[in-house]
């Protein structure tokens, strides 16, 4: 499984970032682009896997080899599988990505990002205090 690695070590500039990315730690659409990168490599790897697999099975099959321009048909056909695959996660991982803006990585103007943080970090500062 691919992992996926956020850089998160340093706190980004207040003035020049999203709201989302102050409250998150990191921009969500770099998140987005991760995750996306991560399905296409998957995509790939099925393909490579797929033709493979069907080259193991023809050379088992028959008794005379391969020749170069199956092999080149079988090639193009998988990569052609492989476009129509990409086109349907793309139309699909749009609609993912709008859904994610809206609803997953989406603060309301309404909240006051200033006062979440001073008040969690009295908390802790509160709750440090009574276990002492």
């Amino acid at each position: 499984m691919a992992d996926i690695e956020m850089k998160m070590e340093t706190k980004p500039n207040t003035d020049t970032v999203t709201k989302e990315e102050r409250f998150f730690g990191f921009p969500p659409s770099q998140f987005i682009d991760q995750v996306y990168n991560v399905v296409d490599d998957y995509f790939c790897d099925a393909a490579d896997y797929l033709e493979k697999h069907m080259q193991r099975c023809l050379t088992s099959s028959s008794s005379e080899v391969v020749d170069d321009e199956t092999t080149r048909l079988l090639t193009a056909q998988t990569n052609r599988l492989l476009e129509i695959m990409r086109k349907v996660c793309d139309r699909n991982f749009d609609k993912f990505e709008i859904y994610l803006a809206r609803n997953i990585f989406n603060i309301p103007e309404e909240i006051d990002l200033d006062e979440i943080c001073t008040s969690s970090t009295q908390n802790e500062s509160n709750n440090k205090g009574e276990n002492s």
